[in-house]
C-alpha cells in the first residue's frame, strides 16, 4: 500500500487543472487507487478469515 501511495500522491496536481482532461485524469487515478486499495485489502482479509473460519 505505501508504494501505491508514493505513486498516487504526486499525480494529485492533475486536480488543479479545471479543463476535462484533468477531471478525466484524477478521476481514472481515484479509479485505479482505490481498486488497488481494495485489492491489498482482500489479499490480506482472506487468510485472516480462512484462519478465523476453519
Amino acid at each position: 500500500m505505501k508504494v501505491w501511495q508514493n505513486i498516487y500522491v504526486p499525480f494529485n496536481y492533475f486536480r488543479i487543472l479545471n479543463n476535462n482532461l484533468g477531471k478525466i485524469i484524477s478521476f481514472f487515478l481515484d479509479t485505479c487507487y482505490l481498486f488497488f486499495l481494495k485489492a491489498h485489502f482482500h489479499t490480506n482479509l482472506i487468510p485472516l478469515l480462512k484462519n478465523a473460519l476453519f
